[in-house]
């Protein structure tokens, strides 16, 4: 069993080490980020509905802030 390194998507410090997950929430002790983690892989029809143009246009960086524009 393989141990994959989690790093906070804004410092890139070291979060965790792990063998698998679903979903993880970790919270970044440097920046203060909360960092929301998905599993990689994804369900056969999942993919190729994303394939198929119905995910977002800009895609979100995991553990990434999505950008808000606030209105003037």
């Amino acid at each position: 069993m393989t141990l994959h390194p989690l790093r906070c998507g804004e410092c890139a410090r070291l979060l965790a080490k792990a063998a698998q997950f679903v979903e993880i929430q970790i919270k970044c002790p440097r920046c203060g980020t909360l960092n929301h983690l998905k599993a990689p892989s994804l369900p056969s029809d999942r993919r190729e509905r994303c394939e198929e143009g119905s995910h977002d246009a800009k895609p979100v960086v995991a553990g990434r802030r999505p950008e808000v524009v606030a209105d003037a």
